[in-house]
């Protein structure tokens, strides 16, 4: 014993140990010695087990350009979980090179055990900066699996990543697979709150952050879309304030000197576009135009029958209509439509000294004529009729040319409260807080609405912050502004109702579909082109996971999701009408059309009502934001009474530096179709939104061909002119 130093390996070959058969045997732990500590030993010498596999892991680290802490100094530890275990903690590192900066892509060798079919990757980083990760990929040199985990998003010291594959949660096999569901939803509930903000009482539900910088990281602006979106408005703002515009009160002596305020520092397209408008913004046949394409086109409705408020007769109407048929006749023929602002009755205007402005309540009738124009006919400016409240028409002249100035007045407080601001942007939000806080990032339809609802609650906080609240541009521009644009909104959330976000429903509803009786309507044919590709899509996608109706009612994930929607998302608040959300999603083919709905809405409805503005604001006298002079209640308006209702030059050029940056695409503009971040992994997928982009290729050649036609092209829905998201 003594010449074996009491190792047992020192042992000559002629004696050996019975083996042991259970551990209570006296040489058991000899036994151990020799075989179950044999794995160990190679370790410690440097030699790996028998067992043991290569990991190929391919790391994208984002780039700097859009975020510039995305690369990170802090050492970075992975852990790849599998049906047959987990590796070790692995540090990853190369020698002599920085590892993880930003834009990079590098390859890392993990040596460690078979784990069996990869399943799940933690990542540790150790330090206190910041990583911004793209895609991860990791592949098994044993079996040749390879597995992706998408990310695009912020690391923080500890993260789970599932792989790219969706998976709805009654399909999950494995119970650790089903805890990081409810995990990453437990977190994000933490993480993603509900305002109690008092002061928004009667609006949809929306994030708890006052401003930009309180969001949760991973949705915000990204550097590269805050550094555009903040200089196009400082660069914008110093301009006119160096031409001394925001700080004049008084008027204009004719209307066309108004483009003064602009062609300074006009791009050259938008100035040709606004010289252009300035030819022929007093005709009726433009102001029909512009109900049927410009910033607006939601608010035409067909007329079936007078309402006892609007009392227009045959008489006042027969020698501007073209058919030699009476009022009644045209009317069921179905040539004559309403345009109605009940809605601002009762709203508080803008009072504060010196600063009055004004804008009516009007009713307006117009008629297609047999040469297919639509025109004005007819116009109330309030909604109660009386000996002050005329009715107003083409024979009017200067105060013809007043009462559609008040229309376009009225028209822009709806446009920009009701029809832009509150549902795109805050209907919008109302689904997207719910869609953090229910669906995991391994859902399908979190993969598939996450890079259309993302920049959403970025640009509603900034909004708030720089529209809505008390001294914001709302309050400098608007009529209804000083408070009765928040209470505008509430009103008009009272009554949304989620048919306005189903589009050919909505143009139904609105009597507005048939391209015989209404024609000209681009804004109505170029969105059912979209509606259609949208639609397919969506169809295609949700396919790929949901097999039937069944498997839509007992995703536990999706019903939670549209639920708090309804309750919370969506609120319906004391006094409001039903919003039309569904408490629960019953069918697939009502799955597939509130996913087209939010698609359609958070891509071509906005883009339709918000890129065209500066084409319709920039010129004051076409959509003022206000008005300096009360309505006339008396025929035999004059000129100089006309200019003298014009906004001032302050809120002219107020109205122009907002619209002007509202309507800019961002230099990183992401567009319909386009998925850089790849959510989705598996080649069905891939192959459906590739069907999509030849869908919207072909849209897009239709329109172009209409186009050429056109004195005023209608482009707001081309696609490549069509952001993913709202963003702005």
């Amino acid at each position: 014993m003594e010449k074996t130093s009491f190792a047992p390996n020192n042992r000559p070959a002629s004696l050996d140990f019975v083996k042991a058969k259970s551990q209570y045997d006296y040489n058991s732990i000899a036994h151990a010695r020799l075989h179950a500590y044999n794995k160990s030993r190679k370790v410690r010498k440097g030699k790996a087990p028998d067992n043991t596999i290569v990991y190929m892991v391919t790391v994208s680290t984002s780039s700097g350009r859009e975020r510039k802490e995305a690369g990170t100094d802090d050492d970075v530890f992975i852990t790849i979980i599998g049906t047959e275990g987990r590796t070790r903690k692995t540090q990853l590192e190369t020698t002599f090179y920085d590892d993880f900066e930003a834009g990079d892509t590098k390859v890392y060798k993990v040596q460690a055990e078979h784990v069996g079919e990869i399943l799940m990757l933690n990542i540790e980083r150790k330090g206190n900066d910041n990583w911004h990760v793209g895609m991860i990929h990791v592949v098994n040199s044993l079996t040749s699996e390879e597995v992706e985990f998408p990310c695009y998003r912020w690391v923080p010291n500890k993260l789970t990543l599932r792989s790219g594959k969706a998976v709805l949660p009654f399909q999950e096999t494995r119970e650790e697979l089903r805890l990081q569901r409810k995990f990453e939803i437990q977190q994000r509930q933490e993480v993603y709150t509900y305002t109690t903000n008092k002061i928004y009482d009667g609006f949809p539900g929306f994030i708890a952050a006052d401003e930009h910088a309180d969001l949760p990281r991973d949705v915000q602006f990204n550097d590269l879309k805050l550094h555009d979106f903040r200089y196009s408005a400082d660069s914008t703002k110093k301009k006119y304030r160096l031409a001394g515009l925001l700080e004049l009160f008084d008027t204009w002596d004719h209307p066309d000197k108004y483009v003064e305020i602009y062609e300074r520092f006009a791009d050259v397209e938008d100035l040709v576009m606004v010289r252009k408008l300035m030819g022929v913004w007093d005709k009726d046949e433009e102001f029909g135009r512009q109900f049927l394409n410009a910033i607006n086109p939601i608010q035409i409705r067909r007329c079936i029958k007078l309402p006892s408020h609007f009392p227009v007769t045959n008489g006042m109407m027969q020698k501007f209509m073209t058919r030699n048929k009476t009022l009644e006749e045209e009317i069921h023929d179905g040539h004559v439509y309403m345009i109605s602002y009940e809605a601002l009755e009762g709203i508080p205007r803008m009072n504060a000294g010196k600063d009055v402005r004004h804008v009516t309540e009007p009713i307006c009738l117009l008629y297609v004529r047999d040469s297919k124009e639509l025109v004005p006919i007819a116009i109330q400016l309030f909604q109660t009729p009386g000996e002050n409240n005329p009715i107003w028409t083409p024979d009017d002249n200067w105060g013809w040319q007043l009462a559609k100035l008040n229309v376009k007045a009225a028209d822009a407080q709806v446009h920009q409260l009701s029809t832009h601001l509150l549902k795109t942007h805050l209907i919008m939000e109302g689904f997207t807080v719910p869609m953090f806080r229910n669906l995991p990032a391994v859902h399908p339809v979190y993969k598939l609405l996450l890079p259309h609802l993302r920049h959403t609650m970025a640009i509603n906080t900034i909004g708030r912050v720089a529209l809505v609240a008390e001294g914001g541009t709302i309050d400098k521009s608007m009529a209804v502004g000083g408070g009765g644009h928040v209470t505008l909104m509430a009103k008009m959330y009272g009554k949304f109702h989620m048919i306005e976000y189903g589009f050919p429903e909505f143009l139904k509803k609105r009597e507005v579909d048939d391209a015989e009786k209404l024609p000209n309507y681009f804004y109505r044919d170029d969105g059912l082109l979209m509606w259609n590709a949208i639609s397919n899509f969506t169809t295609g996608m949700m396919s790929l996971y949901y097999h039937s109706d069944e498997h839509v009612q007992k995703d536990e994930e999706l019903q939670a999701w549209i639920k708090e929607v309804h309750d919370k998302g969506l609120k319906v608040w004391p006094g409001n009408e039903d919003h039309g959300v569904p408490v629960s999603l019953h069918s697939l083919h009502q799955l597939q059309n509130l996913l087209t709905c939010l698609i359609f809405n958070a891509s071509c409805q906005h883009a339709a009502v918000n890129f065209g503005q500066l084409h319709s604001y920039a010129f004051a006298p076409n959509y003022p934001s206000a008005l300096s002079t009360p309505a006339p209640t008396k025929k035999g308006v004059t000129f100089k009474e006309f200019v003298s209702a014009l906004p001032s030059k302050k809120i002219a050029a107020g109205a122009m530096v907002t619209t002007y940056i509202l309507s800019r695409f961002s230099e990183e503009e992401i567009w319909l179709g386009q998925y850089p971040d790849e959510h989705f992994t598996e080649e069905a997928a891939k192959g459906v939104m590739e069907q999509f982009r030849h869908e919207l290729k072909d849209v897009s050649l239709k329109i172009k061909e209409r186009n050429k036609t056109l004195e005023f092209p209608y482009e707001y829905l081309l696609p490549e002119m069509v952001p993913n998201s709202i963003a702005i």
